[in-house]
């Protein structure tokens, strides 16, 4: 039993030793970490000078009140920091932070800018409005969805959808007089060609109606019949989704891209949103998006 006791007792003796170096070895790596973190900081703030201080040029954009600025630089060369300081600027200089509209491409990139945007405003009520372009172009449909057309705000439908609708087309009409159609509808290449004319016209903002007149004149006979098909296959496409109260990620653009070109009071209605219009990321943009930017741009 004495000897038992006497384990025991080492046994304790030794796991506070072991807490005693564990603890020790917490700490060590503990300052390990800070001391990387401070050098990783330091070797980041030398590669990218432009997120501590403004060149001539930057603060030359940072300060511009009035008129169009188009911004060109290389990866990493401060083009987002350089917009957060002059939102930032216009807040702290009196303008209402809902005034500011800033739009870019993608979701990462809108939350990177809201988190940017956050941090430099610390102590300030709001910030601008950020989005990407789906999401303002969506923002804008179910907000004035009976304007658009829609009984409610529209459901957004995926791409792979539009293979869906086609093949359930195919099963649902009549073969007599429809013997082409449905055996085009019946072939994935013919399907693949019809989403990639819908894409390409919402891409470049032109309507199918324009599009069959220009693919009139394909020279090859059995090509300008499969375009067109396709085409009109769009136009029927469209028509379904919107029947449905669907529509996809390029008819959120094109919606509002031919709302405003065709309807005056509705680019005032937008343009009276806003007193700033900054774009991130605008070399990802297809033409459709430079369009609607160029449109909103002239009335602010």
């Amino acid at each position: 039993t004495l000897q038992l006791a006497r384990d025991i007792s080492f046994l304790e003796k030794d796991n506070e030793r072991m807490k005693t170096d564990i603890a020790y070895l917490n700490e060590e790596i503990e300052k390990s970490r800070n001391i990387s973190k401070e050098r990783l900081d330091a070797r980041r703030k030398a590669r990218h000078p432009s997120e501590m201080i403004l060149n001539p040029s930057q603060l030359k954009a940072v300060q511009r009140n009035e008129g169009q600025v188009l911004i060109t630089a290389g990866p990493g060369s401060g083009k987002t920091h350089v917009l957060t300081e002059r939102a930032v600027r216009l807040i702290k200089e009196g303008c209402s932070p809902e005034k500011i509209i800033i739009l870019t491409f993608t979701v990462k990139a809108t939350q990177n800018l809201i988190k940017r945007m956050d941090k430099a405003l610390v102590g300030y009520d709001g910030r601008p409005v950020i989005r990407n372009f789906h999401g303002f172009c969506k923002d804008l449909i179910d907000e004035n969805h009976l304007e658009f057309g829609f009984a409610s705000p529209p459901s957004h439908v995926e791409k792979y959808m539009l293979d869906h609708l086609m093949r359930r087309q195919f099963r649902s009409l009549p073969l007599e007089g429809n013997e082409q159609l449905k055996e085009l509808l019946n072939n994935k290449n013919f399907r693949e060609l019809v989403k990639g004319i819908n894409e390409f016209m919402h891409n470049r903002g032109v309507s199918p109606e324009t599009t069959l007149k220009e693919c009139e004149g394909i020279e090859d006979d059995e090509l300008r019949i499969e375009v067109l098909f396709a085409v009109n296959q769009c136009m029927s496409l469209r028509k379904e989704l919107f029947s449905g109260n669907g529509i996809t990620f390029g008819d959120q653009i094109t919606l509002v891209h031919q709302k405003i070109q065709n309807d005056p009071d509705f680019l005032k209605f937008i343009a009276e949103r806003y007193e700033h219009l900054m774009v991130d990321e605008f070399q990802d943009n297809n033409f459709a998006q430079g369009q609607l930017v160029c449109l909103l741009a002239d009335h602010l």
